[in-house]
This record gives structure tokens, sequence and C-alpha cells, in this order.
């Protein structure tokens, strides 16, 4: 029993050691330090245009995390991806910059650019998880509405809550 214990435990290690040393090159996962000041420049600045590339920055896919080793996946469908995990969530990041681009818009009197960005809240964040973004993109909204009801009102209408 004892032989078979230890031959196994050197078995298991060894698979390792190998996936670790001739494993699939994974990517390093993206900078934190780089969400984190694209976030801190969104905070500092009021010019329409570097917040709406800073919006997008935000915006661009993220990377998922990376896959179970081969051997680990044949034992079936309870194997998944590993989660990315970082410090930050960029998302969170991502919509709170979204939101303040939508007010500086709206103080800048740009309202139509000021709506779409206010309506991109309600469409890239619906989950209950995001409702004080989602509640505040709708006062933006409404605010928007009252002020100047035939340009923000020609674009296409707010989606509705889920």
């Amino acid at each position: 029993m004892m032989r078979l214990t230890i031959g196994l435990l050197l078995l298991l290690s060894s698979c390792q050691g190998t996936f670790l040393v001739n494993g699939p090159a994974v990517e390093p996962p993206p900078s934190v330090m780089r969400w984190w000041g694209h976030y801190q420049k969104c905070r500092a600045v009021s010019d329409p245009m570097e917040l709406r590339q800073l919006v997008e920055q935000f915006e661009r896919p993220l990377p998922v995390g990376s896959e179970p080793p081969a051997w680990l996946v044949r034992w079936g469908h309870n194997v998944s991806k590993q989660p990315l995990r970082l410090a930050v969530n960029p998302q969170a990041l991502g919509v709170a910059c979204t939101l303040k681009a939508a007010q500086v818009l709206a103080e800048k009197e740009q309202p139509t650019e000021a709506a779409e960005l206010y309506r991109r809240i309600l469409i890239r964040y619906p989950d209950h998880e995001w409702d004080y973004y989602i509640e505040e993109a709708r006062t933006g909204l409404d605010r928007l509405m009252a002020l100047t009801p035939t340009t923000v009102a020609r674009h296409t209408a707010a989606p509705t809550s889920h």
C-alpha cells in the first residue's frame, strides 16, 4: 500500500512538473495598473474626446482566464477555465468612467453624446450589481430630456430595466 501511495504521488508530481515546464504558453494577465491609470486619468480629465477614448479603453474585451491542461479536461464537464483574477474590477472602473464622461458631456452642453453614454451604461451593465450606475444613468437621461427633449429624444429610446 505504501509503495502504491508513493508511486501515485510521484506520478502526479511529475505530471504537474511536466505541465509546468512543457505546458502551453499562458499570456500574462493584463496589468491592473493600466486600468487603474485609465481610471485615475478619467477622474482628472474634462476633455470630452479624451474621456471618450478612455471609455473605449474600458470597453475592450477582457481575457477570460486560462484553459485547464488537456489531461484534466478528460475528467468531464466539471472542469472549467481558470477565472481571471485581478485586484480590481475593470468593469466597475469602466462604468464609473463612462458615467463621469456622460456627466461632463452634459455639463459641456453636448446632450446627444451624453445621452448616448448614459444609454451605453444601461445596455452594457444591466445586472443588479450595477444598480447605482443604472440609476445615475437614468437620472442623467431624465435631466437631459427635461432640458433638451427634442435633441435627446430624436435618438433611440433608453432601454427598459430588467
